[in-house]
């Protein structure tokens, strides 16, 4: 779990975490121990471990469907998306958030 200023590079760009925000990103489970529902234990853990008003987030690439899906199954909901755009080699950054709303996954119909 990150905070402050923290560097994507798949985004390429850096962005500011709140000293009451806690960041999860790049986060890995050994082959041999996939299936085992242990990356939703580990931050279902963390996240009853920090002060009630905090905000655990992270970010999850869409093609990641079994990460989806194991933050579904623990209650996370998706609510934006980042993205960078290329135009003539500049770098054009965007963000996009959504009201809260139910679960859903890549997999639900309609979804892209």
């Amino acid at each position: 779990m990150l905070q402050g200023d923290v560097y994507i590079g798949e985004l390429f760009r850096t962005i500011q975490v709140p000293d009451n925000q806690h960041f999860s990103c790049r986060s890995f489970v050994d082959p041999d121990y996939r299936g085992m529902a242990l990356m939703g234990h580990m931050v279902h853990h963390y996240s009853g471990s920090v002060h009630p008003d905090d905000l655990v987030w992270g970010l999850i690439f869409h093609w990641n469907v079994a990460s989806v899906r194991t933050f579904e199954r623990i209650g996370w909901r998706h609510l934006g998306d980042y993205w960078t755009i290329f135009l003539f080699g500049l770098r054009i950054h965007r963000e996009r958030h959504f009201p809260p709303g139910a679960p859903t996954t890549l997999s639900s119909p309609g979804r892209r």
